[in-house]
C-alpha cells in the first residue's frame, strides 16, 4: 500500500528535531521515535474499520500552547502522562513540519 504523505516526509529526514505545527497554533519540538501501523479502534468487518500509519514523536519542548481547545495533541500532553505523542493524517493532523533549520518538510495541503 505505501506511506501517505506525512509519514513518507518524517521518514525522509534523519532522526533529527522536527518542529510540528497545528492549526490551532500548537508548536513543538520533537524528534521521530518510530513509525506503525494502527487502526481507529472498530472492528475489522466494520465498514468504517480504517488502517493507517502513524509516527511516534517524543516531544522535547512546546513552543507555543494552541489558541483554543480544538485538538487532541495538547490534551494529551498536558495529562503529562508521556512524552510521546502519536501524529498521523487521521487523527489531528498537523498543518506543517519543519527541520531544525526552518526548512519545510511537508505541508497539510
Amino acid at each position: 500500500m505505501g506511506y501517505d504523505s506525512l509519514i513518507k516526509a518524517i521518514i525522509s529526514v534523519p532522526k533529527d528535531e522536527l518542529t510540528i505545527h497545528w492549526g490551532n497554533g500548537l508548536k513543538i519540538i520533537g524528534t521521530r521515535d518510530t513509525i506503525y501501523e494502527t487502526n481507529n479502534g472498530l472492528d475489522e468487518d466494520d465498514n468504517g474499520f480504517l488502517e493507517y500509519d502513524a509516527a511516534v514523536i517524543e516531544v522535547e519542548k512546546i513552543v507555543s500552547k494552541p489558541i483554543n481547545d480544538k485538538g487532541s495533541i495538547y490534551k494529551w500532553l498536558q495529562k503529562r502522562k508521556s512524552s510521546f505523542i502519536e501524529i498521523s493524517l487521521h487523527d489531528d493532523p498537523p498543518s506543517m513540519i519543519t527541520s531544525s533549520d526552518g526548512s519545510i518538510i511537508w505541508k497539510n495541503e
